[in-house]
């Protein structure tokens, strides 16, 4: 978490804030989105990120009733 994936700047090349976008959680970078040009909120690129919960949940116990 934390690393920088992208730099964010305006339509002049100024940059927006400190111009780093950082992910805010650890994994892997997929793939990113194509273009240049993006609206607040849309994704700039896909990230894979390890699930450590549970893959399935217990069965209910009036389920083999």
């Amino acid at each position: 978490a934390g690393q920088p994936v992208a730099e964010v700047r305006d339509i002049w090349g100024r940059p927006l804030g400190d111009g780093v976008l950082r992910a805010t959680q650890k994994g892997f970078v997929m793939g990113r989105t194509h273009g240049i040009y993006y609206n607040e909120g849309d994704p700039v690129l896909t990230l894979a990120v390890p699930d450590e919960s549970a893959r399935t949940g217990p069965y209910p116990d009036d389920y083999f009733r």
